[in-house]
């Protein structure tokens, strides 16, 4: 039986919202360019009228959400990381219209890895404990500076001529909905698949703490999923309609899957790339539809079976970090290894969520 969708209604509102871009952020990203302004905004200009849309915070914003929503991400530790990599982002990936500004940015084979690394630091920033509380909070300031990048892009991907309208508007707002279910039906749902029980509390004050990342990502009010039901019948409306993948999308998932090898750089890097190569492939397969996964050109693995195998282990963590000082302690080995993970992904590299300075991909759709 297939999940509950939204009504026809709301369907048809969400399908127009591909042709809906963020005016707000565009005139900022015109006028102050870089992101590291984002604090020092004239009165008056774009940028202050973009940070004014969001502040003060809506009513409805969970302050307990602020407090403990993050706290999921951080206790379920490893099996988040490979609920993100191996399900989250390739599951975006696969849509071959809101893949399109990820493409053009020059994210494809050249910055594939870095991007995983970005979005891993993205989540920390956001789960931090009261990270996305007002503008101190780095969760709060890296949600802005992220629609600054998108911004970025839209001005960019326009100014080059080289966009088809059939994609909708570049980096919409039906797209940055899915970026959101991304990061949270998505998420919850290979979490469950990977052994990790999730309670129904933790999971609903997991959604509301990212609601208020859509809110402040520009999401329109109208658009924006109240709750986690509202968000998985969402989920599931975007499914029914999207169009299977396409060579962009295969490209871009080879890139992140073979992202881990191509970016060491010694022996032993190479020596652990090749194993989270074969856990990523693994986790693949235990987490997308196999429809998906032969679309999307995903080679066959026997690591697939370890990964099935380790639920028993996810299980036994979740029990440990549901609740109690086995909590405390889960959250606090699981941001450990998430801060090792990043720092040491993001090493040498520039500042994360800067904006790029000119288009750097071509999508296979495009005319050579």
């Amino acid at each position: 039986m297939s999940a509950p969708r939204l009504s026809a209604d709301e369907h048809a509102a969400l399908e127009a919202g591909r042709r809906i871009g963020d005016p707000l952020a565009d005139a900022a990203a015109r006028e102050h360019g870089a992101a590291s302004r984002l604090f020092t905004a004239p009165e008056g200009s774009a940028l202050a009228q973009m940070i004014a849309s969001v502040d003060p915070p809506p009513s409805w914003l969970d302050g307990d959400a602020l407090r403990t929503g993050g706290e999921l991400i951080h206790r379920a530790g490893p099996w988040a990381l490979v609920a993100l990599a191996s399900a989250s982002l390739v599951e975006g990936y696969a849509d071959p219209r809101g893949n399109k500004p990820l493409v053009m940015s020059g994210q494809l084979e050249r910055r594939a890895y870095r991007r995983l690394q970005e979005t891993a630091r993205f989540l920390l920033c956001v789960c931090a404990p009261d990270g996305m509380r007002g503008p101190d909070g780095p969760g709060w300031q890296a949600t802005l500076r992220v629609r600054l990048v998108h911004g970025r892009v839209r001005n960019l991907i326009r100014a080059s001529g080289r966009w088809n309208d059939a994609w909708g508007e570049p980096a919409n707002q039906h797209d940055t909905v899915g970026t959101l279910m991304m990061f949270t039906v998505f998420m919850l749902e290979a979490l469950e698949r990977l052994g990790l029980r999730v309670t129904p509390d933790e999971a609903e004050r997991y959604y509301q703490l990212f609601r208020y990342v859509g809110h402040l990502l520009g999401i329109e009010d109208a658009l924006l999923p109240v709750d986690l039901d509202h968000a998985r019948r969402t989920t599931a409306s975007i499914r029914s309609v999207r169009l299977p993948p396409d060579d962009d999308s295969r490209a871009l998932t080879a890139a992140l899957l073979g992202a881990p090898i191509r970016e060491a750089r010694t022996p032993a890097e190479r020596v652990l790339g090749v194993a989270l190569r074969q856990l990523l492939l693994g986790g693949t397969h235990v987490l997308l539809p196999s429809t998906m996964i032969d679309a999307l050109g995903i080679p066959r693995t026997a690591s697939r079976h370890l990964v099935r195998a380790s639920g028993p282990l996810a299980a036994a963590w979740g029990r440990l970090g549901a609740r109690g000082p086995g909590r405390a302690l889960a959250v606090r080995l699981g941001r450990a290894l998430w801060d090792a993970y990043v720092e040491h992904g993001l090493r040498g590299g520039p500042q994360p969520f800067a904006p790029p300075e000119r288009l750097g991909g071509r999508s296979r759709a495009e005319p050579a």
